[in-house]
């Protein structure tokens, strides 16, 4: 059985574009989609990431 979640609540950054009222889905410790939320399917734990912002390692966001 995988461990599946969805990150919600958060603007997602995928390196070139930004997605608001997006969810990132994880499955076993690696980013599988980025789906509208709505989209995300009901089996999919969902975990509130507040206003945060979610973004790859070592991007520098002072650009």
């Amino acid at each position: 059985m995988s461990n599946r979640f969805a990150l919600t609540g958060a603007r997602i950054f995928d390196g070139d574009d930004w997605h608001e009222g997006h969810a990132l889905v994880v499955r076993d410790g690696l980013v599988e989609a980025i789906l509208p939320t709505g989209a995300v399917p009901s089996d999919i734990a969902l975990v509130d990431a507040g206003d945060g912002l979610l973004v790859p390692g070592f991007v520098d966001l002072q650009v």
